[in-house]
């Protein structure tokens, strides 16, 4: 097991600022409604790899992103301010829970962005990316993703 104080330092002085932008654009731009603290893996070097993207455009058909990489998504809420407040447990009653930053708190693509906001300039290759796929009928979409449902496409 890792010490807090390495997985601090990969955080803040390692952690791949290009792919922690392109991985909440990833999510975004996917729909990905799985995407947890246990679906990034960080290696030492500070690189990252997004894992289990099976509920990417799928959730309830509603396509309505839900991932860590996200704010004021639930699961980014969650990791924030803990279970037990966002699920409003009897035991907690009015009061806001005394907790510490989780490490994953810190992974937020806005710290590596001008300005902690995004907006519409995207990467160049990813501007490209979505205007191809915005230029493309659903069918296109589903033939050159493989994608096996046209909500997916429609997305």
């Amino acid at each position: 097991m890792m010490h807090p104080d390495d997985l601090l330092d990969i955080l803040h002085n390692r952690v791949n600022h290009t792919q922690t932008v392109r991985a909440a654009l990833f999510d975004l731009l996917t729909s990905q409604n799985d995407r947890h603290a246990q679906n990034i893996f960080i290696n030492g070097d500070g690189s990252i790899r997004l894992i289990d993207n099976e509920r990417a455009f799928f959730e309830n058909r509603h396509l309505a992103a839900d991932s860590i990489l996200l704010p004021t998504t639930k699961k980014y809420t969650i990791n924030v301010m803990e279970n037990a407040w966002i699920h409003k447990f009897a035991n907690w009653g009015d009061k806001v829970p005394m907790c510490w930053a989780n490490v994953a708190l810190l992974f937020d693509y806005r710290c590596y962005v001008k300005d902690g906001r995004m907006g519409s300039a995207l990467p160049p290759d990813v501007a490209q990316c979505v205007a191809k796929i915005a230029g493309s009928s659903p069918q296109a979409v589903m033939d050159e993703y493989g994608m096996p449902y046209p909500h997916m496409a429609e997305a």
